[in-house]
């Protein structure tokens, strides 16, 4: 694929990290062009980042506390800085600078987001620590990564988590690695971020946002590896006169897999795994993507009589037609049948769908949204989910 379609792609991996993975891609595509980014760019990058840890933190801590608020943010400062599914990202830079009245309203949003963090939170887990007991965790980081230690699911031939807590104890703000600090390091991780945003948003000074490059020649290999939304995110890219014939993506999801399967029910909740569905599972299916499908089609059943919502793997011998297909989860999205051990079986395969939302599990609000705006034909938000053909095996 051609290297400015990269950003608005790859942001559809996952929703909690719409932003780290395309910036990862892109960061790759820099460093295999020597391409200088300016300084206020890769602040207001930054900037960006951090409300998508703001985001993925409050997420993962709704189910233990209200975070609404902060879920509000982090998806705001995200969209204001890197724009919706990170459409203001490029190589070479942004489109977009931050406007006064955007420094104004992120300034404010911070210092509101600051009086919010929940202390509360934090001693309540301190106290539960005394009555739980769970082991300490090995951590690691993109600050002292190296990818040759990596050895299927595990780092350094050692089961590690990648997240929170782990950015956290680099930091010096928490200094325990007990899996019930997760929870801790979440919470001080949005006020750290509160924080770091205000003081990068008075470096912020309307200046030179973009490289225009254009020496797209011959063949390079780019890597790059950061802190993304949740985990730490490794890319490494292969490109040829301009274009992207490969990429290869690690994400510290891969090393919290062997995590979660050594807890407990209780601890798996506190690690908050993103794909949490595929261990709840009996049978083949978890039936959590179907529920919400169930759910968005009673609320819009007299609208949806051109629109067909799937949120499974299909079998081999299964046909769906219709004029607007929606694939929901990774499983639709991807022929996964999760909770089988051979997660990608012959006998499955994905959605021949017109949109995708892959997440696992989904968001409820995102489908609904999805399918509002397909009803209401709202181009500029149904584009970021539409399957390009092309780029499609």
């Amino acid at each position: 694929m051609n290297i400015p379609e990269v950003p608005q792609i790859y942001s559809r991996i996952c929703h909690l990290n719409e932003v780290s993975y395309p910036l990862s891609i892109v960061l790759a595509i820099e460093r295999a062009y020597n391409i200088k980014v300016p300084k206020e760019a890769e602040i207001i990058r930054e900037i960006g980042l951090l409300g998508e840890r703001i985001y993925s933190n409050a997420v993962k801590l709704e189910p233990f506390t209200n975070t609404k608020d902060f879920i509000l943010l982090g998806k705001f400062i995200r969209e204001i800085t890197l724009g919706y599914k990170a459409g203001n990202l490029t190589v070479g830079g942004l489109y977009i600078n931050l406007t006064k009245k955007d420094k104004e309203f992120l300034k404010k949003a911070v210092d509101e987001g600051l009086k919010k963090v929940n202390y509360d939170f934090i001693e309540l887990v301190e106290e539960r620590k005394k009555k739980l007991n769970y082991n300490d965790l090995e951590l690691v980081t993109a600050y002292k990564f190296d990818p040759k230690k990596v050895n299927g699911y595990l780092y350094n031939n050692s089961i590690v988590y990648s997240g929170a807590l782990a950015r956290m104890y680099y930091y010096w703000r928490i200094d325990s690695k007990s899996l019930l600090d997760i929870l801790s390091a979440r919470m001080i991780e949005i006020e750290f971020c509160l924080e770091r945003i205000k003081e990068l948003l008075r470096l912020v000074r309307g200046r030179e946002i973009y490289n225009y490059f254009k020496d797209f020649k011959g063949k390079r290999v780019g890597r790059a590896v950061i802190e993304g939304g949740e985990s730490l995110i490794y890319t490494r890219v292969l490109l040829k006169d301009g274009k992207l014939f490969n990429i290869d993506i690690l994400s510290g999801e891969d090393f919290n897999k062997m995590v979660n399967l050594k807890l407990d029910e209780y601890g798996r909740k506190i690690l908050g795994f993103c794909e949490r569905c595929h261990y709840k599972v009996k049978a083949i299916n978890c039936g959590y993507c179907e529920y919400l499908c169930n759910k968005v089609e009673a609320k819009y059943y007299r609208k949806m009589k051109e629109i067909k919502l799937i949120g499974r793997a299909l079998h081999i011998s299964e046909k769906v037609d219709g004029k607007n297909i929606i694939a929901v989860g990774s499983c639709a999205c991807d022929g996964r049948v999760v909770g089988y051990k051979d997660a990608l079986t012959e006998c499955y395969k994905k959605v021949n769908a017109n949109y995708y939302l892959r997440a696992c599990p989904p968001c409820l609000e995102e489908l609904e949204k999805v399918v509002d705006a397909v009803i209401k034909k709202d181009k500029f938000i149904i584009d970021s989910y539409l399957v390009l053909r092309n780029y499609m095996n």
